[in-house]
């Protein structure tokens, strides 16, 4: 199974056929490595909270070529496009942006 094979659509549609609403809370990676999303999480789980861990750097990283960035782009589209009709503002805001940007917005 490859990342072009999830459903995530599909996926949280039946997690939400099997689970109380109030038993679940989305997030999102960016949100978490920021103390008050952190803070959330130990809230809704319960627990005590913890301190937030920063993300790593990732200005390093190798340049991916603009021909396999169109090509990811173009094929997770579907994704992008199901998680902005699901969470609309809830986004992160430079997911928002980038997958406006898949869009060609």
């Amino acid at each position: 199974m490859t990342l072009l094979d999830v459903d995530y659509s599909r996926s949280l549609t039946e997690l939400e056929a099997a689970v109380l609403p109030s038993r679940i809370r989305y997030m999102f990676y960016e949100t978490l490595t920021e103390q008050a999303g952190l803070d959330g999480l130990c809230g809704f789980l319960g627990v005590s909270p913890q301190p937030a861990i920063a993300p790593p750097d990732t200005t390093a990283a190798l340049p991916i070529p603009t021909r396999i960035k169109r090509d990811l782009r173009q094929a997770l589209e579907p994704v992008y496009a199901a998680m902005r009709a699901r969470f609309g503002a809830d986004l992160p805001g430079d997911m928002a942006v980038r997958t406006h940007r898949a869009a060609g917005r």
